[in-house]
């Protein structure tokens, strides 16, 4: 990878591209599932239903009803059923590629595939991108910053009233970084001051992979989240909220 490749990668993460002021009056979390494991939902969805939370599923077309080193992933049913359960279907790239990697025409075309794979399963995706891996540079954040309403990386923090939604900030709940009192550490944070927090992890499992949660990990950041409190919703649902369209 060449030195330039390299600086905008790292660039990417702290050089924000359109700061705006979002005013939150008070703390909100979204759970956030990428590449939409079918765990993510068969396991995960009935834990979200008990705490009355909707989550958003970042779906690239490339996996689904597929196995991939034993880990299953969506169904179009599953993509269904999850939009009927009031969950939101975003998008996450068709091929699932290396944004960075991408030249922007490929990078557009493979995001314009995934939308008319999802169309033709039958979703109505919302405007709202998570990059694959995390991996962004500013070329890939300035060219889909124009096609979505936000961009999701993996960056650990909590989104302030003064954010970029071009590189929403999240904090890993995957099975590889848990640590007792991980979640209630950032949900604790919520208290100082009024913040939107973004978790995301992979699959759902007694037995998860390193980049997934058990379900008790997965309602032990519910349950904190509720006794903060805090409002538990889509990731398309707050920013409409904070915009002021919802």
């Amino acid at each position: 990878m060449s030195v330039l490749k390299r600086l905008s990668r790292k660039l990417a993460s702290h050089w924000p591209l359109g700061l705006a002021d979002f005013p939150l009056e008070r703390s909100i979390v979204s759970f956030t599932f990428d590449d939409f494991p079918r765990s993510a939902f068969t396991q995960g969805g009935p834990i979200l239903a008990r705490y009355g939370a909707r989550a958003t599923y970042y779906a690239s077309g490339c996996f689904c009803e597929r196995t991939i080193d034993g880990l299953d992933y969506y169904t179009a049913q599953d993509a269904l059923d999850a939009g009927r359960a009031g969950h939101e279907i975003a998008h996450h790239t068709f091929s699932h590629p290396h944004a960075p990697d991408h030249g922007a025409r490929a990078l557009l075309e493979d995001c314009a595939r995934n939308d008319v794979f999802l169309g033709d399963l039958g979703l109505r995706p919302s405007g709202h991108f998570a990059f694959p891996y995390g991996d962004a540079d500013l070329g890939a954040r300035r060219l889909l910053k124009r096609r979505y309403l936000t961009c999701r990386g993996t960056q650990a923090g909590l989104n302030g009233a003064r954010m970029d939604a071009g590189l929403l900030k999240a904090v890993s709940l995957e099975h590889r970084v848990w640590a007792p009192g991980h979640a209630s550490n950032w949900i604790g944070q919520l208290a100082q001051r009024p913040a939107w927090l973004i978790f995301y992890t992979h699959d759902i499992s007694d037995k998860p992979s390193l980049y997934g949660s058990t379900p008790t990990q997965l309602e032990e950041a519910l349950d904190l989240a509720r006794t903060a409190g805090c409002d538990i919703l889509p990731v398309g649902e707050v920013f409409g909220r904070i915009r002021g369209t919802a």
